[in-house]
């Protein structure tokens, strides 16, 4: 069973639990969001009887960054969207598909934070019960199976006027869909204007555990490219290699 919840209010309600306690100050410095630091000035020695204490700086680490500047928008965003949806009285078909694409934004990321918490020293029953995230230890489950191939587009096309899916299957199989064992496929992507070079700018990404894999597009995206890779992930959250990059025009 996926650990992320289905159902979108109860899966608002466990990511704004995982945000809540680990953007506390002591979740933070526990999972290296932040660290204590001295002043830097580069100064030595100890505190004599008539100095000040070196002042005690939190510094941001990359991963703080990312989780302040990615991960929590994204949040605010699926939050803002899910209030407007919670009207029944009021939902439209435009409400709904808007919690759908801040859904889709939100949760590649908030399954990459789970990989990363897991990845800590820090890791725990105790700690993941309080963020809402489920606990995998090991003996109860066997392990499952780091990804080592990856996946193929082979159609590429468009169910509606702002919109594009993604068929895919494995490169080793003739056959549509995932590998057993595989949670899903995610989509790492950027609109550019030049081919890119490095994935590091393809800074977007959308999580699928279907094919296809779709995303959804503001039509003033029209006449623009698309470039993405692909690659398979299992149900801890591990990544496989990466596709070559495909390329195609936003509609």
């Amino acid at each position: 069973m996926d650990w992320v919840q289905a159902n979108h209010s109860s899966f608002c309600d466990q990511v704004n639990q995982t945000a809540r306690v680990l953007n506390t100050p002591e979740y933070r410095q526990l999972f290296g969001l932040d660290f204590i630091s001295n002043d830097g000035s580069g100064g030595g020695g100890g505190i004599g009887r008539n100095e000040e204490p070196i002042p005690r700086l939190v510094m941001k680490s990359n991963t703080g960054a990312w989780f302040d500047d990615e991960f929590l928008p994204s949040v605010a965003n699926f939050n803002s969207a899910i209030e407007k949806w919670k009207d029944v009285g009021n939902r439209t078909p435009r409400i709904t598909a808007a919690v759908q694409i801040a859904r889709e934004d939100l949760e590649p990321k908030y399954r990459k934070l789970y990989g990363m918490l897991k990845s800590s020293l820090a890791a725990n029953k105790e700690n993941f019960a309080a963020m809402g995230l489920p606990w995998n230890d090991g003996k109860q489950h066997s392990q499952p199976e780091l990804p080592h191939s990856y996946p193929a587009a082979t159609k590429m096309d468009f169910p509606t006027p702002n919109e594009i899916a993604v068929h895919v299957r494995d490169q080793n199989s003739d056959r549509r869909g995932k590998p057993a064992g595989y949670h899903g496929v995610e989509m790492l992507y950027a609109i550019l204007d030049h081919e890119p070079t490095s994935i590091s700018e393809l800074v977007h990404s959308a999580f699928s555990t279907t094919t296809p894999i779709r995303l959804s597009f503001d039509f003033s995206k029209r006449g623009k490219v698309l470039y993405f890779v692909l690659r398979w992930e299992n149900k801890r959250a591990q990544k496989g290699p990466c596709s070559d990059y495909y390329h195609i025009l936003i509609p």
